[in-house]
């Protein structure tokens, strides 16, 4: 299966020049590219926003606002980390050319220099240090569900769920708000295991953890104490209710 093209954004107000860049892609044998089109900083934004492009090839000089601010604003944008961005502009300026780097750009070339095997270059390996920042996070996040979750049943492990605890307690008695704890133990569970074997008993754990997680609030704090023990920990809620 082929993969999809990658979306190229160029956000420059020089026809001219986009007609260069444009040609300069179409010649790529390596790689296949969508590419869309904006003169102003403006538009960029938007269309950035609704397309969430794999690069952005941007201008140092456009007619509302500069490259740099323009980066400025985009860094804001949900999953901004994701998208390359590539600064030109017409002139080399050192100052600039640090700046845009530390402000979030990943490459920086000048126009009246530029060639079709610098600019593919530049855009492929922006995309690549994009996506191996993709995969890095990626990997955190799974390290820390992986930290915090009880590998059988899906549900919070005992330590996060008791450091969770801790913090609601507290949270509770700063703003006298009421917060009830549910201690919950499946009866004759050894049963269970000693007629049907640990697999049966297994599986009757995830069940009960699923019920959990559905009947549960997305604010409650779901966990596995210990064996066939659980906790929830429900907040904001009066002993009544939680009964």
């Amino acid at each position: 299966m082929n993969a999809q093209p990658s979306k190229i954004l160029v956000v420059d107000d020089c026809r001219e020049d986009c007609f260069t860049y444009r040609r300069f892609l179409e010649q790529s044998t390596d790689l296949s590219y969508t590419i869309l089109e904006t003169r102003t900083a403006e538009e960029g934004l938007a269309l950035a926003r609704e397309e969430s492009p794999s690069c952005i090839l941007l201008d140092y000089r456009l007619p509302d606002i500069t490259g740099l601010e323009f980066i400025k604003k985009f860094s804001a944008y949900p999953n901004a980390n994701y998208t390359a961005i590539v600064m030109l502009t017409g002139q080399g300026d050192e100052i600039v050319a640090v700046t845009a780097l530390k402000e979030g750009a990943m490459d920086y070339l000048v126009k009246d220099h530029l060639t079709g095997g610098a600019l593919i270059r530049a855009i492929s390996n922006a995309i690549e240090k994009v996506n191996m920042r993709r995969d890095m996070q990626n990997r955190h996040e799974e390290l820390v569900r992986v930290s915090i979750t009880d590998e059988l049943t899906g549900v919070h492990n005992r330590r996060y769920t008791m450091v969770r605890l801790t913090e609601e307690m507290e949270r509770s008695k700063r703003y006298s708000t009421p917060l009830s704890i549910l201690m919950l133990d499946l009866d004759l569970f050894k049963k269970i295991n000693d007629q049907y074997g640990h697999l049966a008993g297994d599986e009757v754990l995830k069940n009960f953890s699923n019920m959990l997680l559905e009947l549960s609030r997305s604010t409650d704090i779901v966990g596995r104490f210990g064996g066939e023990e659980f906790l929830v920990v429900v907040t904001d809620t009066q002993e009544h209710y939680a009964r």
